[in-house]
């Protein structure tokens, strides 16, 4: 500003810190705030049932970042990962308090390998499925959709396949219209498909890969949907190596992500 360096403003915090942690390649990247990570939001789960997270990736923690949580923002841990540089989230308040290490310490992570250590819930979330014959084997083609969305200035929640043919877009619901406009526009002999009135569901953990089956019984059994009932709500499914994610109506999103959390955590030790 003016030609003086300055910390980004109100919000930016986090990633000023990340970015001159990674200047000055600091051995450690120190983030005050409320607590250490838990197991969940405490607006969402009761605090007495949450459970503290000691250690997590930062991929893992760009995954929460990505989906709803405030745990440190997702663009400021990338150079710090670049970096290897770890970060302690401790609180403000209590500094004797343990504190969350966030590295990219993947032998520490082997520990708990397959099992889930928090969830997130992401609000208000619209879902634009494309469906075009032929996409899978054009050259370019998902870019072309990218760069549309991108012109118009629309952030992506996520994007992922949905078939050989298909393509999800995830965009908040204030977005919907003009991200709708915009992939329209690039359609050339195919479909959309719209959801609304969504929200998302995301559990993190290191290499989810290793148990996904048993964790893909349990959404279905363990969180009071039967398989016909799952079916007929049309829940979307996806995963990545260290998470998955479902889509779920507004109206049970919270009671679902309640019962995932007894399953997952309040109830294992």
């Amino acid at each position: 500003v003016n030609g003086r360096l300055v910390t980004f403003g109100d919000g930016g915090s986090d990633i000023s810190g990340g970015l001159t942690a990674y200047g000055i390649n600091a051995g450690l990247n120190l983030n005050l705030t409320d607590d250490c990570a838990k197991s969940a939001d405490p607006d969402l789960i009761a605090e007495e049932r949450l459970k503290p997270i000691s250690h997590m990736l930062y991929v893992e923690g760009r995954e929460l970042g990505r989906n709803g949580t405030g745990l440190v923002h997702p663009a400021a841990m990338v150079p710090l990962m670049i970096g290897n540089i770890p970060t302690e989230i401790r609180s403000t308040f209590d500094r004797s308090l343990n504190p969350t290490v966030l590295d990219n310490d993947y032998k520490r992570a082997e520990e708990r390998r397959g099992h889930i250590i928090a969830l997130s819930l992401m609000e208000d979330v619209v879902i634009h499925q494309i469906h075009e014959p032929g996409m899978a084997e054009a050259v370019g083609r998902l870019g072309d959709f990218d760069m549309s969305l991108a012109a118009q200035g629309i952030p992506l929640i996520d994007s992922q396949g949905a078939g050989v043919d298909g393509q999800k877009y995830f965009v908040e619901s204030n977005y919907s219209s003009k991200a709708l406009t915009a992939l329209r526009s690039e359609i050339r002999h195919g479909d959309i498909e719209s959801k609304a009135d969504i929200d998302l569901i995301t559990m993190v953990g290191y290499d989810l890969d290793y148990r996904l089956v048993d964790h893909l019984v349990s959404l279905v059994f363990n969180a009071g949907m039967d398989t016909k009932r799952w079916q007929a709500q049309r829940h979307d499914l996806s995963h990545g190596r260290h998470s998955l994610r479902i889509s779920v109506g507004q109206a049970t999103s919270k009671q679902i992500l309640d019962q995932l959390h007894d399953y997952y955590i309040a109830n294992i030790e």
